[in-house]
């Protein structure tokens, strides 16, 4: 799959829809950045993920000394450390056998994505159960048992095929007429998180032990297709489509585009116009891609250079910077998001084997001195979305465990139930939540449940050092009075198209 991936980038083959079998379409090393451009929004059938207890403590539990004759155990240990229980010299680290699993993340002890384990956990319970049965079979008339000092495949079969028994996980264990265990299924597709990264999505399930017309069942979840489409074959031709649009623009008689779109479509959208030099117009934003970092190049900008738009404001988060930046692996073991990021910052493996054949990581690395979308909280816009959220819930939970009897918001002044809280209840202080942050900026809900509307007005420029920026010109903010709600920064100058100081005259719209 590794080539022909490679190959497929090297030919520029996107804009397909890619169907993944079991084999790879939960492999985690495909899923990086230079293979989503061929094989993003892929979707495929695979073994249900599960969590098995106590797995994680004992794997982190193994020892050395617990097995003193294994060399694959003792290769391990100096692989994990980097170290030798038999130096050759004096510059190699010598394993002590005191080291702790606990502090690494490699994938020995991530347990994140247990899906092949699973159906070997399930397996040797399975065995267990039926020798088990064949152990404690009693002769009795006309039933007669297996000889138990010599048992045969054959006979630990026949018991195989009649265990029928529930996980500790909840999972059920049993065999059809042919020897087939159940048919079950994840279906899942590849989609991008907020930060970037490809993450799993499970999308449906699929489960033969249920009545034929509830077998497969489909999760109320948005599902990702080629081109970054939300419907199917929305863009079977996505160039052709983008062509067509290019060719409007050149044609009409407006010198101003109001663009509603991805920052993913109109990145390809922008390049076309640039290759056949479209550009002097004077664009207009949405807040799907005004501020968005990786569209701010040299060939975008000659586009869109001078671009307003209206966006969330952005925001200082105090002490995010300096959290990200003390982040290690072994804080946080199981952190798989860590662990890539960790290995793609530093070109490094920070796991038992590489893919890439990439140096090995220490985990010692510093996310200091690193330029990256993740240690970069210079635009905190949207994550401060999410700060002001997690305050509003707290603040909402702390208020419902406060109520006192009696006094209560709910009937005959009762108050919820704390050992079961409903989620209504907690809405229902969270409607009443006015707070403010610590940068200042107050928290509330209006009538209808929506927050206040506060957007930035912000201009696409390029600075002294020829970087493109996102200078706030205005703030619209409707908490204020009305006639106040919209406000001009005196001190910043707009730029606009062709990186004119002023406003061209523009009658029509695109």
């Amino acid at each position: 799959m590794d080539v022909l991936l490679e190959e497929a980038l090297a030919q520029n083959m996107t804009g397909l829809q890619w169907i993944g079998s079991e084999s790879w379409i939960t492999a985690r090393y495909l899923a990086n950045e230079k293979t989503s451009k061929v094989i993003s929004s892929a979707i495929g059938f695979t073994i249900n993920k599960s969590k098995i207890p106590g797995l994680k403590d004992f794997l982190v539990k193994v020892h050395p000394s617990q097995s003193p004759s294994s060399a694959l155990l003792r290769e391990f240990w100096e692989t994990t450390f980097g170290c030798q229980f038999s130096p050759k010299d004096e510059n190699e680290k010598l394993c002590t056998g005191f080291e702790n699993l606990k502090e690494i993340n490699n994938t020995f002890t991530d347990v994140s994505e247990l899906r092949i384990s699973n159906n070997v956990y399930k397996a040797v319970y399975a065995i267990a159960h039926a020798l088990q049965n064949t152990l404690a079979c009693t002769a009795d008339g006309n039933i007669t048992c297996t000889q138990k000092d010599a048992l045969l495949s054959s006979q630990v079969l026949h018991s195989l095929q009649s265990v029928n028994f529930t996980m500790p996980t909840g999972e059920h264990v049993y065999f059809d007429s042919n020897g087939d265990p159940t048919a079950r299924y994840e279906l899942v597709n590849w989609q991008k998180d907020p930060a970037g990264d490809i993450a799993f999505v499970t999308v449906g399930h699929y489960d033969a032990s249920l009545p034929s017309d509830e077998q497969f069942v489909m999760k109320p979840v948005s599902i990702v297709w080629a081109g970054n489409s939300a419907t199917v074959g929305a863009q079977t031709d996505p160039r052709e489509k983008f062509l067509d649009v290019v060719d409007i623009i050149k044609t009409s008689t407006s010198r101003v585009i109001v663009a509603f779109a991805d920052g993913n479509d109109l990145d390809i959208l922008i390049k076309e116009l640039y290759y056949q030099n479209v550009t002097g117009f004077q664009w207009v934003g949405s807040e799907g891609w005004i501020t968005y970092g990786y569209l701010a190049n040299a060939i975008n900008y000659a586009v869109v250079g001078g671009a307003v738009g209206f966006a969330v404001p952005n925001a200082h988060i105090p002490g995010l910077k300096e959290f990200i930046a003390s982040s290690r692996p072994y804080m946080t073991p199981g952190n798989t998001g860590l662990v890539e990021l960790w290995e793609n910052v530093f070109d490094c493996n920070l796991r038992l084997q590489s893919h890439n054949g990439a140096k090995s990581c220490t985990g010692e690395e510093s996310l200091e001195t690193a330029h990256t979308r993740f240690t970069d909280v210079t635009d905190a816009s949207l994550l401060n979305n999410i700060y002001k959220a997690v305050y509003a819930v707290a603040y909402a939970v702390d208020g419902l465990l406060a109520c006192v009897e009696g006094k209560g918001p709910f009937p005959n002044g009762s108050c919820a139930n704390k050992g079961r809280i409903e989620p209504w209840q907690v809405l229902h202080y969270l409607s009443q939540v006015n707070i403010t942050m610590k940068n200042g900026e107050k928290v509330l809900f209006d009538e209808l449940g929506d927050p206040v509307a506060r957007y930035a007005l912000v201009n696409w420029q390029m600075n002294s050092e020829g970087s493109i920026i996102f200078e706030t010109i205005g703030l619209y903010d409707a908490s204020q009075q009305d006639g106040q709600e919209f406000v001009m920064n005196d001190d910043v100058t707009a730029v606009w198209a062709g990186d004119q100081r002023t406003v061209s005259k523009a009658e029509q719209i695109v």
